[in-house]
């Protein structure tokens, strides 16, 4: 890509990123939780229950940061927590029955939402979308496995 491509591919990611967290700010965004605690209930939907180990990996989050965040949920009545009785360092996290209704409810407003924003889409620019998305995102994920994406200056 030559530099105006790039520049041109950084105005269109910093209007994207407005968009997306004005979407996000929007207090009934995510349902009630926070977007943490949304992030956990819909990875603990997809996988069922895991390890607090695994679900930190899975979020690319310390352990001490995701504990706090599955310590509300525990509270709110979202996740049960279960300690492994033959290794107390692994504790097993899955969804309470309300936790199950509250990431339903989270996949129902938002595929609502996406599914109005894309049906705005023909087939072949939604399918561009998505591929765009997925190779996007296994660039970024590439580059920070090997360092070579960490930047100390602003990334705007």
């Amino acid at each position: 890509m030559n530099l105006d491509e790039i520049r041109a591919f950084r105005r269109f990611t910093r209007f994207l990123e407005r968009e997306v967290e004005r979407q996000l700010g929007n207090p009934t965004a995510c349902c009630g939780v926070t977007m943490p605690q949304c992030h956990v209930l819909l990875e603990l939907e997809e996988q069922g229950g895991i390890s607090l180990t695994d679900l930190a990996f899975r979020l690319d989050l310390d352990k001490s940061t995701l504990s706090r965040t599955v310590d509300s949920l525990v509270k709110s009545g979202l996740l049960s927590r279960v300690d492994n009785s033959s290794d107390r360092r692994l504790i097993n996290i899955s969804l309470t029955l309300k936790g199950k209704e509250k990431a339903d409810y989270i996949n129902r407003e938002n595929d609502a939402y996406y599914r109005e924003l894309l049906e705005g889409l023909t087939e072949e620019e939604g399918k561009l979308v998505l591929s765009g998305a997925k190779i996007l995102y296994r660039r970024m994920v590439a580059m920070k496995s090997t360092g070579a994406g960490d930047r100390s200056s602003c990334a705007c």
